[in-house]
């Protein structure tokens, strides 16, 4: 018998301390954490080796592209990707540039467990 396939979330987060929190608490809800990236770059190669169902995406990154453009490029790759915006500030001051994107959700930092559980449950059902 063939179990169901787990929903696959990446984790973009230059906080590597939080992208492994967010990594355990997500596996322990039951979806699959297959990759962490840091970076525009490893975002996308990351999303190439296997497609996301949905992408927690901080604003600020590592390196020149920051997580909106990268959400945007992500989304222009693969149309209907799910992006969840992560960031430690409120949402107004990057809300006028994320307009470009499609996200399923906005979260501030720090995450808790009960209200990610709600936000993925809600996106993938």
């Amino acid at each position: 018998m063939e179990s169901a396939k787990k929903p696959a979330v990446l984790v973009v987060d230059d906080e590597r301390v939080i992208a492994w929190d967010l990594r355990e608490m997500i596996n322990a809800m039951g979806y699959d954490c297959f990759a962490i990236a840091s970076s525009a770059d490893e975002a996308l190669r990351a999303a190439a080796n296997k497609l996301p169902d949905v992408v927690l995406m901080d604003i600020r990154l590592k390196g020149p592209v920051d997580g909106i453009d990268t959400a945007r490029m992500l989304q222009a790759k693969y149309p209907g990707l799910r992006v969840v915006f992560l960031s430690a500030h409120s949402r107004s001051d990057s809300a006028e540039r994320a307009k470009a994107v499609t996200a399923s959700a906005w979260l501030t930092k720090p995450i808790r467990a009960t209200v990610l559980r709600k936000t993925l449950e809600g996106i993938l059902g």
